[in-house]
């Protein structure tokens, strides 16, 4: 997993039913980037440019959301997966998990952990 993830390009799916605009394809691009100090979201000011990025703030604005809003985390997920316990990856993708699971180096200090209990910074 850890060679798919850091090496292996990214592939995404090409007849899967949804059109995708340009925007929201660099999104995604953006999120899934090799390179940590490229990849959108990773810097010190990481989560204000995930939210004002030009697709997901056109959603945000659509949904009547705003980054107060997300800031307070006043909206609730759209989804929430059901898990069995604390380490489920049932909802993985099967070929990403044949590898066994490492603890890797901890995160340069630019770089914010999704699990930070710190409130977002926008």
């Amino acid at each position: 997993m850890k060679r798919i993830m850091s090496k292996d390009p990214i592939q995404l799916p090409r007849n899967h039913g949804y059109k995708i605009s340009n925007h929201g394809m660099t999104f995604m691009l953006a999120l899934l980037s090799k390179d940590p100090d490229q990849r959108l979201g990773s810097s010190v000011n990481g989560t204000k440019a995930v939210l004002e990025h030009p697709w997901l703030s056109k959603w945000m604005k659509g949904a009547g959301m705003t980054i107060e809003g997300a800031r307070r985390r006043a909206y609730a997920p759209l989804w929430t997966p059901t898990l069995k316990h604390s380490h489920d990856i049932g909802y993985m993708n099967p070929k990403l998990v044949t590898e066994p699971w490492q603890v890797g180096a901890p995160a340069a200090p630019n770089h914010r952990s999704t699990l930070d209990p710190q409130p977002l910074e926008v």
